[in-house]
């Protein structure tokens, strides 16, 4: 009788803690949490440049690969436009401060193309976006 108990303690258990992390497109990422940090953006390459919190235990310097719940990241594209007054619907280019709110990438990776990040942030919502100065 007391095995029963014990096992659905462990389901339960085992419950919350897949909870708090979620699997997108294969990579594993912790819980969703307000976080910041300076993304870069030109025609080529969009990622962290300074990670701030969003790679917190990390070099500063670390840069992270982002993902975006939108898939196109349009989400960031569209304010860095209009910060940057752009008029075409080419991608952005420059630096931005973020607050969003989103999810580390539980492991590192290595870099798939030059200048990817070994880090991933998943991006679930934009908070709020400024030129970085």
């Amino acid at each position: 009788m007391t095995k029963a108990p014990l096992a659905l303690a462990l389901i339960l258990l085992a419950t919350t803690s897949c909870a708090q992390g979620e699997m997108i497109d294969g990579i594993a990422y912790g819980e969703k949490a307000t976080l910041s940090g300076i993304w870069f953006t030109n025609f080529e390459n969009s990622r962290f440049l300074e990670c701030s919190d969003s790679c917190e235990g990390d070099s500063l310097s670390e840069w992270a690969s982002i993902a975006c719940a939108d898939k196109s990241c349009a989400m960031l594209d569209q304010p860095a436009r209009r910060i940057m007054g752009a008029k075409s619907q080419e991608p952005p280019e420059g630096a931005f401060r973020i607050r969003f709110i989103g999810r580390r990438g539980l492991a590192p990776h290595k870099s798939r193309y030059l200048g990817d990040g070994e880090k991933d942030v998943w991006i679930d919502q934009l908070l709020e976006i400024r030129r970085a100065d």
